[in-house]
């Protein structure tokens, strides 16, 4: 099981989940919903060929 920092935040009427070690963000009605959307998203993001659990080194300019 993997472990990740997340921002909730709520904006307007609606929750926004960020993760902060790879940029991916949900949002829902609630805290609970916004995670549970974060959760799937990064599954999903994860479990697409590409998809990377290491970090991406910015280019040099």
């Amino acid at each position: 099981m993997d472990f990740y920092s997340v921002v909730l935040k709520k904006s307007a009427s609606y929750w926004v989940a960020l993760c902060l070690e790879n940029g991916i963000v949900a949002q829902g009605d609630n805290p609970e919903q916004s995670m549970s959307k974060l959760q799937e998203a990064i599954e999903s993001f994860f479990s697409f060929p590409g998809g990377t659990r290491e970090p991406e080194k910015s280019p040099r300019c």
